[in-house]
């Protein structure tokens, strides 16, 4: 697909990526996604130098020597200095002190012409626009939501749309953000996920039978919808077991667990919190149930634009998806995969959940191998 000189090129690509999960800007979405369009980019002959930006918060007050980690043979992982601390102000040196020794990678290393994909955040957004306006790159952005619609912020739009129009060329995960950013209508590819195929861990033979099993797989903040799902126990038969899967603070999971606990006398559901899962784990999780559920809040602000992460997941592993029906998943090429309920409450949820015809011919995981086809083809295209 791609020629000898192309091969031989190196894309870099920014972002906050943690491979380990030790950083407090950790996010487990953003990771899945860049190791998807890394492993997509090696697809396509292209080696890959990322350039994270995290940092590990310790209580230790000294520097930290960079680390370059091979992770494969065309990827290569690089980390920078920083101050090791929990203090405020060492946090926001840290952040200051990397930024300056990316971008002085960066005005070393890329040469006119070559690509830097740049997961889009604001802590770095002045250290790229800098380096577009001295140096002839190719500039790549990768935008998964508006940050300024969940602050608020007309200052934070502002340089978001400035950074945005340096841009020459982008990555969005929906169709919407799109047609919110790219109003010069500059050349783009639309990823929803991570689009990998998981192995089936489980045979259909070894699903509970007697059960109709359910999962909410994902942040428990509440503004993704996990009380919701839990409620939701409450309008079901016996016939169905909901498992919530998730990480948070011990207050938080003390909390879900005292609402499960407090509903059990009106629930005919079982409704269980069964922790966080890792690796094949999470995914045997996954694929003993028959439904995932993406519950978030509808009015929340990054909600109409952003694609969420767990429906992907979902889908992935071969499940069926009841979804809250916002457009950024109404108006996606997977539409049809989906079950919208659309008022946001436990009875419509239930009522969508029964819905299902779970005897029907379903498989999920054939619409998202042509998603992988597609975007293949468009990235190569902005390379």
């Amino acid at each position: 697909m791609v020629n000898s000189n192309i091969a031989e090129k190196t894309v870099y690509y920014l972002g906050y990526y943690d491979p380990d999960g030790y950083e407090n800007y950790y996010n487990l979405a953003a990771k899945n996604k860049m190791n998807y369009i890394i492993r997509v980019l090696n697809e396509l002959g292209f080696k890959v130098d990322v350039l994270s930006a995290s940092h590990v918060f310790v209580p230790l007050k000294k520097i930290i020597k960079k680390e370059i980690i091979n992770s494969g043979k065309n990827t290569k992982v690089q980390y920078f200095n920083y101050f090791a601390g929990n203090n405020i102000f060492i946090k926001i040196f840290d952040t200051l002190f990397i930024n300056f020794q990316i971008f002085v990678f960066l005005f070393l290393k890329i040469k006119a012409n070559q690509t830097l994909i740049v997961y889009h955040n604001t802590r770095y957004s002045f250290l790229v626009k800098l380096l577009k306006r001295i140096k002839k790159i190719n500039l790549v952005i990768e935008v998964e939501e508006i940050y300024a619609d969940v602050v608020k912020s007309i200052f934070s739009r502002k340089s978001e749309y400035n950074l945005f129009n340096l841009a020459d060329k982008f990555i969005f995960s929906t169709e919407l953000l799109e047609n919110q950013v790219n109003h010069n209508k500059k050349p783009y590819a639309i990823v929803y996920g991570n689009y990998n195929i998981e192995k089936q861990l489980v045979k259909n033979v070894e699903i509970n039978t007697n059960k109709i099993d359910i999962v909410y797989a994902g942040n428990l903040d509440p503004r993704k919808g996990v009380e919701l799902a839990i409620n939701t126990g409450v309008h079901l038969s016996p016939d169905y077991h909901i498992h919530i899967l998730g990480g948070g603070s011990e207050e938080r999971i003390k909390e879900l667990e005292d609402q499960i606990m407090n509903q059990k006398t009106e629930s005919s559901a079982l409704v269980t919190y069964d922790g966080v899962k890792t690796g094949d784990d999470f995914l045997r999780s996954l694929q003993s149930c028959k439904i995932g559920l993406c519950t978030q809040t509808p009015v929340a602000g990054f909600t109409q634009t952003s694609f969420p992460s767990k429906v992907l997941t979902y889908l992935v592993n071969g499940l069926r998806v009841v979804s809250v029906k916002i457009d950024s998943l109404y108006k996606s090429k997977i539409s049809n995969e989906l079950s919208f309920y659309e008022l946001n409450s436990p009875i419509e949820v239930a009522k969508v959940i029964k819905s299902i015809d779970l005897n029907k011919k379903y498989d999920s995981r054939s619409i998202i191998k042509q998603l992988d086809l597609n975007f293949k083809k468009d990235l190569e295209r902005l390379i």
